[in-house]
């Protein structure tokens, strides 16, 4: 195996230290982050970029720098566009729309406004079960049982 001489691993270290230590920032992507924030939350710009606004504006405006978020949106309203075209030409009965009739009251059924569900505690329960109509002797005596199993009573209503 060649053995590499000083000058070489040195040098070496030196390109390493020279990138290691090199900024990673860029003009383009500063002006790209001005436009982020110019578009997204516009009353920070002055906060983020202070006295540098005007020379952004002046160098986004040359056309140079393209809009990230108007980037973002185009590919996403592409994608929508696509899978919207795909979904419509689907002739799977199961899946796909093609020949889709569109019915108004599913519709409201599917976004009507839905209660929250609210969970009960554990005497709610079992108030619930024990006023039951449809709660049979046995089902009663049972759950009875399970009380005094436990060394409770079981409230009997009206007592």
């Amino acid at each position: 195996m060649a053995q590499k001489n000083k000058s070489d691993i040195d040098a070496a270290e030196a390109a390493r230290e020279a990138i290691r230590t090199r900024p990673r920032q860029s003009p383009v992507r500063f002006a790209e982050l001005f436009l982020i924030v110019r578009e997204t939350e516009p009353e920070r710009v002055d906060e983020l970029f202070g006295s540098q606004v005007a020379a952004l504006e002046e160098a986004v405006a040359t056309g140079k720098v393209s809009n990230p978020v108007q980037k973002a949106v185009e590919k996403a309203a592409q994608s929508q566009h696509d899978l919207a075209i795909a979904a419509l030409t689907n002739t799977d009965p199961l899946n796909g729309y093609d020949g889709y009739v569109f019915d108004r009251a599913k519709f409201d059924e599917k976004t009507r406004e839905k209660k929250e569900r609210v969970k009960k505690s554990k005497a709610e329960k079992v108030e619930e079960i024990i006023t039951a109509d449809d709660l049979t002797d046995e089902e009663f005596a049972r759950i009875q049982a399970l009380f005094e199993a436990r060394g409770r009573k079981l409230p009997v209503a009206g007592a």
